[in-house]
This record gives C-alpha cells, structure tokens and sequence, in this order.
C-alpha cells in the first residue's frame, strides 16, 4: 500500500521527449500533461530508478534525476518541472513491453538512456528539436556501451520501433542509428563525449 506522501499529481506544459508504442517517439512544448505516479527510488521493485542511477554512475554525471511511476500511461518520457527538477516519468508494464517486441532487455534500457541524454543536455534551445534528439541518440549509444550492451544490442530499439522516413522532430531510424552508434564507439573507445553536460 503506499502512502500519500508517495503519490504526487502534477500537471504541467513543459517541453519533453517521450516515446510509446502507439505514438512512437514524441518531441512537444506547451502540451498539457497530467498525471498521477508515485516516486520512486533505487531498490524499488521496478528497477527503473536502480537503471537510472547506474547510468548516471557509469558516465560519471553528479545530476539529480527523479523517477516518477505511471500506470497505463504507455509512455516513458523526460521532463524538466519547477525549479528546474529533472524528471523521468515511465510505466514500467509498457517498458516490458518494449523489451518484449524488440526481444531484448536493452530496448527499455535504451528509451531510458535517451531520455536521460536529455537531461544531460538540458532541452538545449540552442540547437533545433532534431539535433537535440541526436545529441540524446549518441547519448543512449554512448551509455549502453557503458552498461555492457555490444553495438546490435544498442540499436535493436531504434531498428524496431523507429520510422523509415524523417519526421517533423524525428529523423528516420537508420540516420538516428548512426547516431547511436557513434555514441557507443566513442564509449568502446573510451572517447570523451562530444555533448557537454550543463
């Protein structure tokens, strides 16, 4: 049972990165989102928090990250609330899912990385929505291969789930690719990354 102290409502219109099943990846500002998760921490049963730190712990970045809990959402998206709190929001059911349909424990591993390339970033408006969904492609790339995933491991996500052709915010699966395969061969060569955290 948890407690209320657990459960936090919060409604906002930030910008963010997010990707489902159903919708794919989405990149927005200024679109209403509500809903109701439960914070959660390394050690908690859904071991998304524990991912989360473990990357953060591999790439060496000290940035706070919190991890909300949805249910049914069908989502995992990054966020940035009041106060400049980093926030991952995920459904742990629908990241099994992911995992399920691409047949590897890696492809919600990666959707997580890539969302924490965002934070690392920090939603830079400097750079155009698609070069900030690069920079968190090369980021996921660069951090599997810190947690031990080999090259197909580290794109099987991408190859899966992403599109053939270009979208408005999101360039095709193959472009996207590269991206996430320069990440992971500057990791395998213990290369400094070229995106700098803020």
């Amino acid at each position: 049972m948890m407690s209320v102290s657990s459960i936090w409502a919060q409604s906002y219109t930030p910008r963010f990165c997010g990707f489902s099943i159903a919708e794919g990846y989405e990149y927005e500002e200024e679109k209403d989102r509500e809903f109701i998760a439960e914070k959660v921490s390394v050690g908690h049963s859904s071991g998304i928090a524990d991912v989360v730190d473990e990357i953060l712990r591999k790439i060496k970045i000290n940035t706070e990250i919190e991890v909300f809990l949805v249910g049914n959402e069908g989502n995992c998206y990054a966020t940035v609330l009041e106060e400049s709190r980093r926030v991952i929001v995920a459904d742990h059911h629908f990241l099994q899912k992911v995992n399920d349909t691409a047949g590897t424990q890696w492809a919600a591993i990666s959707i997580l990385a890539h969302e924490i390339g965002h934070h690392i970033n920090g939603f830079s408006q400097k750079v155009s929505r698609r070069q900030s969904e690069m920079e968190a492609d090369y980021w996921s790339g660069y951090m599997l291969q810190k947690l031990g995933a080999n090259k197909k491991a580290a794109l099987q996500c991408i190859m899966v789930f992403g599109e053939e052709k270009d979208g408005f915010y999101y360039p095709n699966k193959y472009t996207r690719a590269g991206a996430i395969t320069e990440g992971w061969e500057d990791a395998n060569r213990g290369k400094t990354p070229k995106f700098n955290p803020n």
